[in-house]
């Protein structure tokens, strides 16, 4: 029986991603490589990157580009009858790049990854 469930829950644990997918793969190293202060110009980021989720003006009046990427896990216990009341919740991991411009030129970058869990049921 105990079987049965766990391999239930492994059939119905759930997965979303949404975001830009182009900077699912990329890294600190990657994106070094590909972005120069001074030199890459913002139609060499949407070449590279397409269109950012949002744009924004920093405290410098400089633009600011945001790519966002999510991917969301549904812990497959959530779904167990009875026990995903007392033992649920999600994984996500989310990376961001963040291209501060000035004019047309990267005058900085940031990319980061972090990871949050969302617990749910009543002991939680």
């Amino acid at each position: 029986m105990i079987l049965v469930l766990a391999l239930c829950s492994i059939a119905l644990s759930g997965c979303a991603s949404s975001g830009n997918h182009s900077i699912k793969n990329e890294t600190q190293e990657s994106i070094s490589y590909k972005i120069k202060k001074g030199e890459t110009t913002k139609e060499d980021i949407v070449s590279m990157f397409g269109s950012p989720m949002a744009t924004t003006l920093n405290s410098n009046a400089d633009e600011q580009w945001i790519y966002t990427l999510s991917d969301t896990s549904i812990k497959g216990t959530t779904f167990i009858p009875i026990y995903g009341l007392f033992d649920g919740g999600a994984d996500t991991k989310v990376k961001q790049l963040i291209i501060n411009f000035k004019e047309d030129k990267v005058t900085k970058y940031l990319l980061s990854d972090s990871s949050l869990e969302t617990r749910s049921g009543i002991l939680n």
